[in-house]
């Protein structure tokens, strides 16, 4: 099993919705507010892990040619796996027991999740 940030390196998609989702990767590190994930913190394994798996249940509808294909779902799947990646990549020695702050908050940091 290759570990999360391998997979997303070895991502092979068309070059026309690559440069599309870089574009919703701006605008999704701009707002990073992705409500069905709210179990899991912006950045963490677990929540790249589940925005991969969103972003391959798109794929397979395009590869299929299924009729619930949705282009823009699919952009903004990988525009939101790209974000999570670079958000990764910017801070790579935070374990992922921390929540991460939004990029864009003021005075962005590092806060711990409180007690259960």
């Amino acid at each position: 099993m290759q570990d999360v940030d391998t997979r997303v390196r070895t991502l092979r998609r068309p070059r026309l919705l690559v440069a599309a989702a870089r574009i919703a990767a701006g605008q999704a590190a701009r707002r990073f507010d992705q409500p069905e994930d709210c179990c899991a913190a912006p950045g963490s394994t677990a929540h790249l892990l589940r925005l991969l798996e969103d972003e391959a249940e798109h794929e397979a509808r395009r590869r299929a040619r299924d009729a619930s294909y949705s282009a823009p779902g699919h952009v903004t799947a990988l525009g939101a796996v790209i974000a999570t990646h670079a958000l990764r990549q910017a801070a790579p020695s935070l374990p992922d027991s921390l929540a991460l702050v939004p990029p864009h908050s003021v005075g962005a940091r590092v806060t711990r999740p409180g007690p259960a």
